[in-house]
């Protein structure tokens, strides 16, 4: 349901019907790799219920690397060993992708938004989660599959390292008219350009700019799109860090607009929002 904070649901319909009628595509925020520890699962999975093996109880045999971002996260036991979650995420819980009648829960609500609001696509939240706990097969092209069956051109935008050698495997090609699942996003996240030109030390050095410089010409794939941004509710404002020269923002919006891939406008920076007293990231 829509937030009632927020109107309802026909309203939210009116509301993709409008954008539609103007030529502008609405995606949705979708928290795929977790849920609170507040959620009706947990407290299936604590009183034993039927929602219990939604949760992931078990570990999983994957690297902890980082999440794109520079954090290394791993996985850690919550609430006295009843389940599993990523540390520094506060004890949201992981779901399992490992059972398929989670899996078609998750689905059906994708398929809801798609079906009953013509949504146009998905930013998926912590992507990386469940990818790196269960990879293309269990996780990455089902879920493109239960998307592209229900709207073919809907845009699969992923919370993950999307540039750079290895990356190539998360994306989902159409190759020739054919397509080829390696993965099963459209977009991923190009972390290392933001925390570039996030850096006002670095301001101009445009050599040194990760992705535009020695891996330029790296590509995974004829539909692979980065998604590049100057902030994110994850970064401090942009003109906060650049506050004593803020002239320099419009040559970096300048970058973001022309490099290849997709730009995000953060909502606020089109007018210089620079957040609050003492708001250093929204």
């Amino acid at each position: 349901q829509v937030d009632s904070n927020l109107g309802t649901n026909e309203d939210f319909k009116q509301l993709v019907q409008a954008a539609h009628a103007l030529g502008i595509r609405v995606v949705l925020d979708l928290t795929i790799n977790h849920v609170s520890p507040g959620h009706a699962w947990m407290e299936s999975l604590r009183n034993g219920g039927d929602f219990a093996s939604f949760i992931q109880t078990t570990p999983n045999n994957h690297a902890a690397g980082l999440d794109g971002r520079g954090a290394s996260l791993t996985e850690k036991w919550e609430e006295n060993s009843l389940y599993r979650a990523y540390d520094g995420f506060g004890g949201l819980a992981n779901l399992n992708y490992s059972n398929e009648d989670l899996k078609a829960e998750m689905f059906e609500v994708v398929q809801y938004w798609l079906n009953e609001f013509e949504v146009d696509g998905f930013r998926m939240d912590a992507y990386w989660g469940p990818w790196r706990r269960y990879g293309p097969v269990a996780f990455g092209v089902p879920l493109r599959r239960a998307i592209r069956n229900v709207r073919p051109d809907a845009w699969i935008l992923a919370e993950i390292e999307g540039v750079g050698n290895g990356t190539e495997a998360y994306y989902a090609d159409d190759v020739n008219g054919s397509v080829h699942f390696k993965g099963g996003i459209d977009s991923g996240y190009d972390w290392s350009f933001s925390g570039h030109v996030n850096n006002p030390s670095k301001y101009g050095r445009l050599n040194e700019y990760p992705n535009l410089s020695t891996n330029y010409n790296f590509n995974p794939g004829p539909n692979a799109r980065y998604f590049r941004f100057l902030e994110n509710h994850d970064w401090s404002r942009i003109q906060q860090l650049f506050s004593s020269a803020p002239n320099r923002i419009k040559p970096l919006t300048g970058l973001l607009l022309s490099v290849p891939g997709i730009p995000m406008i953060y909502q606020g920076q089109e007018v210089g929002y620079g957040g609050g007293t003492g708001d250093t990231r929204r």
